[in-house]
Protein backbone atom coordinates (compact mmCIF):
# COMPACT_ATOMS: atom_id res chain seq x y z
CA UNK A 1 0.00 0.00 0.00
CA UNK A 2 1.71 3.54 -1.07
CA UNK A 3 1.81 6.18 1.82
CA UNK A 4 -1.15 8.61 0.08
CA UNK A 5 -3.30 5.63 0.79
CA UNK A 6 -1.97 5.05 4.23
CA UNK A 7 -2.62 8.62 5.02
CA UNK A 8 -5.97 8.15 3.40
CA UNK A 9 -7.40 5.16 5.93
CA UNK A 10 -5.55 7.20 8.90
CA UNK A 11 -7.85 10.41 8.32
CA UNK A 12 -10.84 8.16 7.80
CA UNK A 13 -9.63 6.70 11.45
CA UNK A 14 -8.98 10.03 12.78
CA UNK A 15 -12.69 11.85 11.34
CA UNK A 16 -14.13 8.65 12.86
CA UNK A 17 -12.91 9.29 16.08
CA UNK A 18 -14.00 12.72 16.23
CA UNK A 19 -17.58 12.12 15.50
CA UNK A 20 -17.80 9.51 18.15
CA UNK A 21 -15.75 11.68 20.33
CA UNK A 22 -18.50 14.60 19.57
CA UNK A 23 -21.36 11.29 20.20
CA UNK A 24 -20.13 10.91 23.53
CA UNK A 25 -20.72 14.28 24.82
CA UNK A 26 -17.04 15.05 24.20
CA UNK A 27 -16.14 13.86 27.95
CA UNK A 28 -13.65 11.11 27.53
CA UNK A 29 -10.39 10.76 26.39
CA UNK A 30 -9.67 8.58 23.14
CA UNK A 31 -6.70 6.79 22.30
CA UNK A 32 -6.96 7.28 18.70
CA UNK A 33 -6.98 11.70 19.18
CA UNK A 34 -4.30 11.05 21.75
CA UNK A 35 -2.08 9.50 19.44
CA UNK A 36 -2.87 12.09 16.59
CA UNK A 37 -1.51 14.77 19.08
CA UNK A 38 1.64 13.00 19.72
CA UNK A 39 2.13 12.72 16.01
CA UNK A 40 1.64 16.43 15.39
CA UNK A 41 3.55 16.84 18.76
CA UNK A 42 5.96 14.77 16.62
CA UNK A 43 6.09 16.10 13.39
CA UNK A 44 4.27 19.13 13.02
CA UNK A 45 1.99 17.79 10.44
CA UNK A 46 -2.06 18.18 11.42
CA UNK A 47 -3.12 16.08 8.11
CA UNK A 48 -6.91 17.95 8.36
CA UNK A 49 -8.22 20.98 9.35
CA UNK A 50 -8.39 23.38 12.80
CA UNK A 51 -12.57 23.12 12.65
CA UNK A 52 -12.34 20.01 12.77
CA UNK A 53 -10.23 18.61 15.90
CA UNK A 54 -10.59 21.91 17.72
CA UNK A 55 -12.74 20.87 19.77
CA UNK A 56 -10.82 17.56 21.06
CA UNK A 57 -7.83 20.03 21.79
CA UNK A 58 -9.55 22.26 23.96
CA UNK A 59 -10.99 19.21 25.64
CA UNK A 60 -7.76 17.82 26.21
CA UNK A 61 -6.32 21.13 27.04
CA UNK A 62 -8.31 21.84 29.54
CA UNK A 63 -8.23 18.28 30.96
CA UNK A 64 -4.68 17.97 31.19
CA UNK A 65 -4.38 21.56 32.92
CA UNK A 66 -7.11 20.00 36.16
CA UNK A 67 -4.72 16.89 35.68
CA UNK A 68 -1.67 19.03 36.09
CA UNK A 69 -3.46 21.07 38.96
CA UNK A 70 -4.58 17.67 40.76
CA UNK A 71 -0.94 16.60 40.94
CA UNK A 72 0.41 19.39 41.34
CA UNK A 73 -1.88 21.84 43.46
CA UNK A 74 0.40 24.02 45.77
CA UNK A 75 3.18 26.73 44.49
CA UNK A 76 6.54 24.91 45.18
CA UNK A 77 8.90 27.57 46.81
CA UNK A 78 8.29 31.70 47.67
CA UNK A 79 6.54 33.70 44.97
CA UNK A 80 8.60 35.09 42.47
CA UNK A 81 8.16 38.85 42.38
CA UNK A 82 8.68 38.96 39.13
CA UNK A 83 6.28 37.25 38.03
CA UNK A 84 1.88 38.20 38.30
CA UNK A 85 0.22 35.74 40.68
CA UNK A 86 -2.53 34.58 38.88
CA UNK A 87 -5.36 32.16 40.53
CA UNK A 88 -5.49 28.83 38.74
CA UNK A 89 -9.31 28.97 37.35
CA UNK A 90 -8.44 32.67 35.65
CA UNK A 91 -5.37 31.90 33.81
CA UNK A 92 -7.08 28.57 32.71
CA UNK A 93 -10.09 29.91 31.42
CA UNK A 94 -7.71 32.77 29.58
CA UNK A 95 -6.18 30.02 28.06
CA UNK A 96 -8.83 28.08 27.25
CA UNK A 97 -10.13 31.65 25.80
CA UNK A 98 -7.41 32.35 23.32
CA UNK A 99 -7.44 29.05 22.09
CA UNK A 100 -10.66 28.95 21.35
CA UNK A 101 -10.52 32.05 19.35
CA UNK A 102 -8.11 30.70 16.59
CA UNK A 103 -9.87 30.34 13.24
CA UNK A 104 -6.95 28.31 11.75
CA UNK A 105 -4.21 25.86 12.91
CA UNK A 106 -1.74 27.65 14.96
CA UNK A 107 1.62 28.59 14.50
CA UNK A 108 2.57 26.99 17.53
CA UNK A 109 0.43 23.53 16.97
CA UNK A 110 3.70 21.44 17.14
CA UNK A 111 4.74 22.85 20.81
CA UNK A 112 1.41 22.86 22.27
CA UNK A 113 0.81 19.14 21.30
CA UNK A 114 4.12 18.66 22.69
CA UNK A 115 2.78 20.14 26.51
CA UNK A 116 -0.47 18.35 25.84
CA UNK A 117 0.98 14.99 25.32
CA UNK A 118 3.94 15.40 27.71
CA UNK A 119 2.82 17.83 30.22
CA UNK A 120 5.73 16.82 32.96
CA UNK A 121 8.59 17.14 30.25
CA UNK A 122 9.53 20.63 31.68
CA UNK A 123 7.09 21.54 33.86
CA UNK A 124 6.75 20.37 37.55
CA UNK A 125 4.50 23.00 38.68
CA UNK A 126 1.28 23.86 37.41
CA UNK A 127 2.01 28.10 37.47
CA UNK A 128 4.76 27.36 35.28
CA UNK A 129 3.32 24.62 32.94
CA UNK A 130 0.15 27.53 32.53
CA UNK A 131 2.46 29.83 32.08
CA UNK A 132 4.43 28.18 29.53
CA UNK A 133 1.10 27.02 27.48
CA UNK A 134 0.12 30.89 27.63
CA UNK A 135 3.27 31.86 25.86
CA UNK A 136 2.89 29.53 23.32
CA UNK A 137 -0.56 30.18 23.09
CA UNK A 138 -0.89 33.91 22.00
CA UNK A 139 0.62 33.16 18.96
CA UNK A 140 -1.22 34.18 15.54
CA UNK A 141 -2.25 31.81 13.22
CA UNK A 142 -0.44 30.55 9.84
CA UNK A 143 -2.67 31.69 6.93
CA UNK A 144 -4.08 28.18 5.36
CA UNK A 145 -1.52 26.43 2.32
CA UNK A 146 -4.62 24.69 1.31
CA UNK A 147 -6.87 26.47 -0.90
CA UNK A 148 -10.17 24.74 0.64
CA UNK A 149 -9.24 25.87 4.20
CA UNK A 150 -9.99 29.03 3.48
CA UNK A 151 -13.29 29.47 3.72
Amino acid sequence: MDRENTTNMEIDTLLEALKDFEKKGKKEVCPVLDQFLCHVAKTGETMIQWSQFKTYFLFKLEKVMDDFRASAPEQRGPANPNVECIPFEEMKERILKIVNGYNGIPFTIQRLCELLTEPRRNYTGTDKFLRGVEKVSPVPTLPPSDPKEKS
